[in-house]
């Protein structure tokens, strides 16, 4: 049997406590999560990438389509995790949403088709966290894309820069 999360917009603000108590276990839906007016965590269309952030109205560039925050950890803290799948750096902090599940930036996949991109991150030292900040009109059932940075797919012994059928493969795709 497959265990869905499923989250409302009741638990906006409640945390991952709530999300965690909405455990699900279904064989017949996929998926979804809609707790950030406008967006919802379905899986993504990207093969083997685990859930993916969708938009369920229409976002014109510039607008925040959500927030991406977690444990503010130190620089040595950070370099100690084993998994960094879900660890933002490179603002003076490192924020680790891996259980922060009700942050809807965390289920935000990379492409690697830049064509594919509307979507990236706007880190912000003071506030601790970053916004997704939509970079072209994102249409109702689009999945959200934004670019991780070379250092994330570096670190997992990808060139993100090379031919993109090669980097597809690695990337599970």
């Amino acid at each position: 049997m497959v265990s869905w999360w499923v989250a409302t917009a009741a638990s906006v603000g409640a945390g991952a406590a709530l999300v965690a108590a909405l455990h699900i276990r279904s064989r017949r839906r996929p998926a979804v999560r809609s707790w950030w007016q406008g967006v919802e965590v379905r899986p993504s269309r990207i093969d083997g990438a685990g859930d993916g952030l969708f938009t369920t109205r229409r976002f014109v560039v510039g607008e925040v389509l959500g927030l991406y925050y977690g444990r503010v950890l130190s620089l040595v803290e950070a370099t100690r995790l084993s998994n960094r799948d879900y660890l933002m750096g490179g603002f003076g902090l490192n924020a680790h949403a891996r259980f922060a599940l009700d942050a809807p930036a965390r289920y935000v996949n990379d492409h690697f088709d830049r064509d594919c991109l509307n979507a990236r991150f706007v880190k912000s030292r003071a506030e601790r966290r970053a916004r997704l900040v939509a970079t072209r009109t994102i249409l109702p059932g689009e999945e959200v894309y934004a670019a991780y940075g070379q250092a994330y797919w570096r670190a997992r012994g990808i060139d993100p820069l090379g031919p993109p059928a090669a980097v597809a493969a690695e990337h599970g795709g």
